[in-house]
């Protein structure tokens, strides 16, 4: 897996005061620490911290280097193990790290369904975080943008150039900093996201006539009227909550 490495101190520290400046009371789990830049400043202020890097070499040079006991690096499959069982206290989890581009869905998608993470600091594409903070209405406004904000309170914390990494990636990455919603329910995710994709299937049309394709008629139009739903609203133009109310007033 091909990496990218931040060497600029400015942003290094940036990123590290918000790690700090969120990681009272928490166990820290960071995802893909790489040469140990963030992390080594990480392990001054955590009282429990743990590291996942699935590259032994990595983890090899991590703990020659010092930047690690090797009770603080576990070298694995971060998609693979289970985090539930990284930390024996009963503390929160905030889960940070530089997310590789190619499993940030995937290990966002597993954050949400972590029963112990509660919040996250993490580095992602552009394009990305520009999806997970989309606001209604906007061009980047998605099924997932609404997944994740129905579950999450989602901030894009600052752009990072591509200038900042060795090797140079050909996007831009941003910090996004993403916390449980207290009364967040992901036990039918799936069924969930399942509904987003019918109502984002075709956005130039009405999100009533997406909906109508899957459900009963007679029953879209009475939940809408019920939502006091406007009919020829299309999908980008309806808030993650509305969204969720009118997938519960339909499966009701």
């Amino acid at each position: 897996m091909g990496q990218n490495f931040l060497f600029d101190e400015k942003i290094i520290n940036k990123i590290v005061n918000i790690i700090k400046d969120n990681a009272d009371g928490h166990n820290i789990l960071e995802i893909g620490p790489g040469l140990g830049s963030i992390s080594k400043e990480i392990v001054t202020f955590a009282d429990n911290y743990l590291a996942i890097e699935l590259d032994k070499r990595m983890s090899d040079y991590l703990i020659k280097e010092g930047v690690f006991k090797p009770s603080h690096l576990i070298n694995a499959d971060a998609l693979k193990i289970d985090w539930k069982c990284l930390f024996k206290n009963s503390l929160p989890v905030l889960m940070v790290g530089n997310l590789p581009y190619s499993i940030s869905t995937l290990l966002i998608g597993k954050f949400i369904k972590s029963n112990k993470i509660n919040k996250a600091i993490i580095m992602v594409q552009k394009e990305m975080a520009d999806r997970v903070c989309a606001l209604v209405n906007s061009c980047n406004y998605n099924g997932f943008s609404v997944f994740l904000q129905s579950n999450l309170i989602v901030k894009k914390e600052f752009l990072i150039n591509a200038s900042v990494f060795l090797p140079q990636p050909k996007v831009q990455s941003a910090l996004i900093k993403l916390i449980k919603k207290p009364l967040a329910n992901d036990a039918d995710s799936n069924q969930y996201q399942n509904f987003l994709k019918m109502c984002f299937l075709q956005r130039r049309k009405t999100l009533l006539n997406n909906l109508k394709n899957y459900f009963n008629a007679e029953k879209i139009d009475k939940v809408f009227q019920q939502l006091a739903i406007p009919l020829m609203i299309r999908p980008q133009e309806l808030s993650p909550k509305l969204f969720h109310d009118l997938y519960e007033a339909i499966n009701n």
